[in-house]
């Protein structure tokens, strides 16, 4: 099982210890200014990315583009740890920043975003590089970059252009829904077996919507299936519970899909489409809703999550975050469960993604001086 990932999982782990500590937050959080903050992030890991992001732009900005420009490199260096399958396993799950990206660009042009404003979001380090990406951005339209996602073959393209994808929401869910159908065919032999994969071309460059062929499900294989089922899940119960607290969306949404609010989930979790369609169907508010998964693995979560909303202040926000904290938490403690596997990237991945989330909400706090107790509540550290 350890076959491949020894010597990267050990160059993970020196990676794992060089991310920031509580210590590192407090001290962040402490600053009252953009730019106490920046002299604070210059003696970090940051401080290479910080140097060249100071270089072009100033305050805030320059703190999203250091982020952006370590997150992606981290990435990236992590890839190149590994061979064959191994390789392969983490490639598949960088995927999920190719629907980031293209999630991001057709929002931003959908809503007239200049694309000095949209570039700075994105994170080139799936199958369709940063000169695609810059490319897609500066069309002139949302209609343009989807004509030009089909004459390259981008993957998703086809999702994109069928039938009734036509408005941003509609582009959205056949978005998502295939990115998870294309994730379900590498790793599920039996969902494989159904849909066969397919080949997209990008730029002059042919790219395989999967990273490999589907095989046997091996234990690194259904680590990151379990990883992937998580995602769905949280992301099927973030979606139930903000219909839940929109009629007039369900309402919208029986009319606009055959299949009402449920055509919104995805297929493939852990949490059958079965159950969560009950949900939408008998739960009268999100406290039923939340109280008809208290027995799921993410009973714990939404409990917190619904204290949270409650509280003085409270926000919806605050159950999504539990959430997140659920799955970054899970995929961080992954590493001592397998320690000679995929687990360890995956536990990496976790921990700095919720890292530049955290230093992107430390950021905003000195910017607008936002209460700190606030700030660290949404802060996620493993």
């Amino acid at each position: 099982m350890s076959a491949g990932y020894d010597y990267g999982n050990a160059r993970i782990r020196a990676m794992l210890g060089r991310l920031l500590k509580v210590a590192d937050y407090e001290r962040l959080l402490n600053q009252r200014s953009v730019e106490a903050f920046i002299a604070d992030m210059a003696e970090t890991p940051y401080q290479p990315d910080l140097e060249a992001a100071l270089r072009l732009e100033s305050g805030i900005a320059s703190l999203n583009t250091a982020f952006r420009r370590n997150l992606t490199q981290a990435l990236q260096k992590i890839r190149s740890f590994y061979e064959g399958e191994p390789r392969d396993l983490i490639t598949l799950l960088l995927h999920r920043w190719d629907r980031h990206n293209l999630l991001t660009i057709l929002r931003g042009q959908s809503q007239e975003i200049a694309p000095e404003q949209i570039l700075p979001n994105l994170v080139p380090v799936g199958r369709i590089d940063e000169i695609s990406l810059r490319e897609l951005v500066r069309q002139p339209g949302l209609r343009a970059t989807l004509d030009l996602m089909q004459m390259w073959r981008l993957s998703y393209a086809a999702a994109l252009a069928a039938p009734g994808a036509a408005d941003l929401d509609r582009l959205e869910l056949a978005l998502n829904q295939a990115h998870y159908a294309a994730l379900r065919r590498a790793l599920d032999p039996d969902f494989a077996a159904e849909s066969p994969p397919t080949t997209a071309v990008g730029g002059s460059r042919t790219v395989q919507t999967e990273a490999a062929p589907p095989k046997r499900r091996d234990a690194n294989r259904a680590l990151v299936w379990e990883e992937i089922q998580t995602a769905i899940d949280v992301a099927n119960i973030g979606m139930v519970l903000r219909l839940l607290r929109r009629p007039e969306l369900m309402a919208l949404l029986e009319r606009r899909y055959e299949n009402g609010p449920s055509a919104l989930l995805i297929d493939g979790g852990g949490i059958t489409l079965h159950r969560l369609r009950r949900l939408l169907d008998q739960s009268a508010t999100i406290e039923t809703a939340i109280q008809g998964l208290a027995n799921s693995r993410y009973g714990a979560a939404l409990a917190a999550g619904w204290q949270r909303y409650q509280d003085p202040g409270g926000s919806f926000a605050a159950i999504e975050r539990e959430l997140q904290r659920f799955q970054i938490e899970r995929a961080a403690a992954l590493i001592d469960r397998a320690p000679l596997t995929i687990a360890a990237p995956l536990a990496y991945l976790a921990r700095k993604e919720a890292e530049i989330t955290n230093l992107q909400l430390a950021a905003q706090a000195a910017a607008l001086n936002l209460p700190r107790e606030q700030v660290r509540a949404e802060l996620i550290i493993v």
